[in-house]
């Protein structure tokens, strides 16, 4: 990998913001793979945590979520 891809990096606060995760599953995340924000986005995007998707899982409300979202 090349060293551009590790410019950036998450803090917590900004990964749980930016994926609207809890504060357990974003430190566990970056105990296991580190906190380099591509990667990052590549790692949340496989397990279908786009940000787009989450913001859209977020605004569902309740009585439409046994049926799926959007």
């Amino acid at each position: 990998m090349t060293e551009d891809l590790y410019e950036l990096s998450y803090s917590l606060a900004a990964l749980q913001k930016q994926y609207c995760l809890n504060r357990g599953e974003a430190r566990r995340l970056m105990a296991s793979f580190g906190n380099h924000q591509k990667e990052m986005d590549r790692l949340l995007a496989a397990r279908g945590r786009t940000q787009r998707h989450r913001a859209r899982e977020i605004r569902t409300p309740v009585a439409k979520v046994p049926f799926g979202i959007g």
